[in-house]
């Protein structure tokens, strides 16, 4: 029996080495699966092989090189600025735009002093009366500034109004140069800009200058009258007042871009029918 016995244990530890050994070897088929699998997609982060890449261009290291900047002459870098020069610099150039447009005031060029008076009427008389007829026939509510001295009397309300307006329009007409004979005479010399295409340009630019000035006389008109700047929402009494100023501001302007642009332009060909 003891005999026996030992066999069957001989026999058992045969089969359980056998299994053992089998189990080991399935694990490392396992691991080695499980290596290739992490590190296939991974061969993407690697050099390809170099028979593979005789004709790619070699990857580029460092920094990208930032080009120069080269005189005209292209011979030698332009010269670094200083702040100190480039603040100098930025004050002259202040400087020449201030007394450029303090000369359009201080010594306007006027080569046609009749135009100045023309302007003046349209401005003042023709605009202003205009608008006063329109708004009489076509049945539209007259602007508040033309009830100042009753319902009926319009004509001294027209010509106050008409002064407001006109001297707006000269300051604009100045800082635009439109007096300059280069803005509306013929023919113009060789090489210059189209005669109507300058009088439109520089009719805009005054108008603009214009309107800024008339929005600043509206502003003082309502400081005199309410003793301070009011603003949308201090009382009913200033919103009413600063509505009706404003809609006087929105018809002036209109009214006098569409008849001093229409005078300018017809101004412009007068001159070049002659």
């Amino acid at each position: 029996k003891t005999d026996q016995g030992r066999a069957a244990y001989a026999v058992v530890e045969q089969l359980g080495s056998s299994r053992s050994s089998e189990s080991h070897a399935a694990m490392r088929h396992a691991s080695l699966f499980a290596v290739l699998w992490l590190a296939a997609p991974c061969q993407g982060w690697l050099a390809p092989p170099p028979r593979l890449c005789k004709a790619a261009a070699p990857p580029r290291r460092g920094r990208r090189r930032i080009p120069e900047l080269r005189s005209k002459n292209d011979e030698d870098d332009l010269p670094e600025e200083s702040i100190g020069a480039a603040w100098e610099a930025g004050l002259e150039n202040g400087r020449n735009i201030g007394r450029t447009v303090v000369a359009r005031f201080a010594s306007p060029i006027v080569d046609d002093q009749g135009l100045i008076i023309a302007d003046a009427l349209v401005a003042g008389i023709v605009a202003p009366g205009l608008e006063i007829i329109t708004c009489t026939a076509l049945g539209f509510p007259l602007p508040s500034w033309s009830a100042v001295f009753g319902a009926r009397r319009l004509v001294a309300p027209t010509l106050l109004r008409g002064a407001t307006l006109s001297t707006c329009w000269f300051g604009g007409a100045l800082s635009a140069r439109l007096y300059a004979r280069d803005a509306y005479d013929f023919p113009p010399p060789t090489g210059a800009d189209d005669r109507f295409a300058v009088t439109f340009r520089r009719t805009l630019q005054a108008g603009a200058f214009a309107t800024a000035l008339l929005i600043f006389s509206t502003q003082l008109r309502l400081l005199v009258t309410f003793g301070f700047w009011p603003q949308l929402g201090d009382s009913p009494a200033s919103d009413a007042e600063i509505l009706r100023q404003f809609s006087d501001l929105v018809r002036d302007g209109l009214t006098e871009a569409l008849v001093l642009l229409s005078w300018r332009m017809t101004r412009t060909e007068l001159s070049r029918l002659d």
